[in-house]
């Protein structure tokens, strides 16, 4: 099993500041590294009005400079959005600064309102970023190529021989179709689209890839009293769900935490995802899970209060996490 944690450092103007919320998370991204932990993910989006964070290859960075052993995963960089040689530039320092400890999930996006802010064309998303792709490969070589009609050079070269490892996110059959076409890893947000790419695979010549492994919750509490834990935290979790259910309505299809109808807290406490749960609960779903199972620890959800943050962390560090170290040392797999 994988355990990773999130930082999206979002935060509405009625949760905790960020100027307190940005350096608490790089404490926890120590806490990550320190206790084993296998992946920080942050995530990207724009203009949102509880500010989360849109600048994630600077918060990578900063990650990355007060951690040593552990992945940093970028997901997603919404590439479409951006300048591509920019990011090729960017995130070629990134990977040198955190020594080779940098995967890259890229997506075309499909929130209609951060292409309007950034002047794209939404319905050429996937055109852009197929070019982005292969735009980031030919810059990571650090030769001169040729890149809408003129000759340029990205530099310096990363310090990963052909650049981070990229993967290909977004949960529709066209993005499972473009991992395809592109080569790539494909990390969807659902079963039914890994399956398209499977068969895509196959009707290219190709063997099938792994099995789908999203499987987990999206989020995972401990807690010694459940429904006081769940008072404080509703109302991060109501408003982390609502955007992704608004940002869903403007695509088919897609799949985030909840879909696209806002969820009450009952649908949350039953739906599954959002798991708040007591350290013996959370040790008997674990002992459940299957061996490729990423389970997910959101320490900061939505703006959460450092302190409830932190109280998590120290629980399931004391009670969760050594059953999953004895779990994968008994599969064969290192803690």
């Amino acid at each position: 099993m994988r355990v990773d944690m999130r930082l999206n450092l979002q935060a509405p103007n009625w949760a905790r500041p960020l100027s307190e919320l940005y350096p608490v998370a790089l404490d926890m991204a120590r806490w990550a590294d320190d206790n084993g932990l296998d992946a920080i993910r942050i995530g990207e989006h724009h203009g949102t009005e509880d500010n989360w964070c849109p600048s994630i290859m600077v918060l990578g960075s900063a990650v990355a400079a007060v951690t040593k052993r552990i992945t940093i995963n970028l997901s997603a960089v919404l590439l479409p959005l951006h300048d591509p040689l920019m990011v090729a530039e960017d995130l070629a320092v990134l990977d040198l600064i955190s020594n080779g400890r940098l995967d890259v999930v890229v997506a075309a996006g499909y929130n209609a309102a951060e292409f309007d802010m950034f002047g794209v064309d939404r319905s050429k998303r996937g055109s852009l970023m197929e070019d982005g792709v292969k735009v980031l490969r030919a810059a990571w070589t650090g030769e001169e190529f040729e890149y809408q009609g003129r000759m340029v050079r990205v530099t310096p070269r990363p310090g990963t021989e052909g650049g981070p490892k990229l993967i290909l996110g977004g949960s529709s059959g066209a993005a499972a179709k473009r991992a395809v076409r592109l080569g790539m890893d494909y990390f969807p947000l659902n079963a039914a689209a890994y399956e398209v790419f499977q068969e895509e695979l196959l009707a290219q010549g190709l063997p099938r890839a792994k099995d789908y492994s999203r499987g987990g919750p999206h989020l995972l509490h401990v807690t010694d009293d459940v429904d006081a834990a769940w008072e404080v935290l509703a109302p991060h979790f109501l408003l982390e769900s609502g955007n992704y259910a608004a940002w869903s309505k403007t695509d088919t299809p897609m799949s985030g935490p909840t879909g696209t109808v806002p969820p009450t807290v009952e649908e949350l406490r039953a739906g599954g995802k959002y798991v708040v749960v007591t350290p013996e609960e959370a040790i008997d779903l674990v002992r459940g899970y299957t061996p490729d199972t990423i389970i997910t620890v959101h320490p900061l959800v939505a703006g959460l209060d450092p302190e409830h943050g932190w109280r998590t962390l120290d629980l399931f560090a004391e009670r969760v996490l050594p059953v999953i170290r004895e779990i994968n040392t008994a599969q064969g797999r290192a803690s």
